[in-house]
């Protein structure tokens, strides 16, 4: 159906950003062994991964990123900024702060980091998160969740059209105002004319080989 498959951890264990090479190697390549195996899934269709609870592993992480032949990383988390970040690779130094105390702190040319950018609104009503699920917007009807979700996609959109990334965990959909909300954004979002829905892996390589909006309709990688 044109989705994407990223790894998370077999385990989710807590801790693990502190853990050795051959822990990561048995949690991440275990994972996409087991989806090999089990959903029939090639390992050259996964490029991206994970860690859990939003902690990366140090360099260890991005070493097994390196050795087994992924594309991206997608658990760096970013400050509220006023100006969201662009996906980076790390032939150079993270350009913002290191929330979770545990990013790289050497070079891994060519490898990308696909930030959670922090999801907000200017009068900080419902909070600040990397997942939207942890903001708290319980109380709101489903138009209120709307235009919450339209002023926060605005602040990528109006400015530098760095990639909004919308990662929920399944609690949002366990709430029907969350749910009917979301899907009026959606709704509302399709109708620009310069906006699409994208995986990760398609919006990177919109990134090293980026295409008018007029010539997108015949990109054979976001066909």
């Amino acid at each position: 159906a044109g989705h994407e498959i990223a790894l998370g951890t077999v385990s989710l264990q807590q801790g693990l950003q502190d853990k050795g090479y051959e822990e990561w190697v048995s949690e991440m390549i275990g994972m996409r062994e087991i989806l090999k195996h089990f959903a029939n899934i090639s390992n050259n269709e996964i490029n991206g991964m994970r860690a859990p609870y939003l902690k990366p592993g140090r360099n260890t992480q991005y070493k097994v990123i390196e050795d087994f032949g992924f594309i991206y990383d997608s658990t760096v988390t970013v400050p509220p900024k006023t100006l969201p970040l662009w996906p980076y690779t790390l032939d150079y130094k993270i350009p913002h702060e290191c929330k979770s105390g545990t990013c790289p702190t050497k070079s891994f040319p060519g490898i990308w980091e696909v930030p959670l950018n922090s999801h907000y609104i200017e009068s900080n009503e419902g909070g600040q998160c990397p997942y939207l699920d942890q903001c708290v917007l319980h109380n709101h009807d489903a138009n209120e969740v709307f235009e919450w979700l339209q002023e926060d996609f605005e602040r990528h959109y109006l400015q530098n059209k760095a990639p909004y990334m919308m990662a929920f965990k399944s609690n949002w959909f366990q709430i029907k105002e969350l749910e009917d909300g979301l899907q009026k954004f959606l709704d509302w979002a399709v109708t620009l004319n310069d906006v699409w829905f994208v995986t990760v892996t398609q919006a990177l390589t919109w990134m090293t080989d980026p295409k008018t909006v007029n010539q997108l309709n015949n990109f054979e990688a976001w066909d």
